[in-house]
């Protein structure tokens, strides 16, 4: 929500709005449509979902460009290439250990996932400064 404060701080956000607002529309009319002609399964609102929150992310970085000044591609390395890494090992992760594991092991495949989760944030979603503050907070809690 940094990009969101700082267009809003600039005071110019009329178009913003109309855009940001055109699209949340697209989304709930997307999906309806999708579900009220039956061929879709009830899922396919998540899909479109999915799609409508990155074209949102996508515009919001381009009205941040052109408003404040934020460079896209920095942002991008810095705040939504974590996320992604993040996603797809927890994701990755959690297949591997559906895949290779029957149903009776549900304890086991929720510590692994839950673990593999963990890790991938701490390794890959999280600045070294970050994961110091988290450990802390960590060892504070345990002790």
């Amino acid at each position: 929500y940094p990009v969101q404060s700082a267009i809003s701080a600039t005071g110019k956000i009329k178009w913003y709005q109309i855009v940001v607002g055109f699209i949340s529309l697209i989304f709930l009319s997307g999906s309806y449509l999708m579900l009220k002609m039956g061929q879709f399964p009830p899922q396919s609102v998540f899909y479109v979902s999915i799609a409508i929150a990155c074209l949102a992310v996508i515009v919001k970085l381009y009205f941040g460009w052109k408003l404040v000044g934020i460079d896209p591609w920095k942002f991008s390395l810095k705040a939504i290439l974590p996320v992604f890494f993040v996603m797809i090992l927890g994701v990755a992760s959690g297949y591997v250990v559906k895949s290779a594991m029957n149903q009776g092991w549900l304890r086991l495949v929720l510590v692994t996932c839950t673990m593999s989760l963990v890790i991938s944030v701490l390794s890959f979603g999280m600045t070294s400064k970050e994961r110091r503050t988290v450990l802390k907070k960590i060892r504070q809690f345990i002790s």
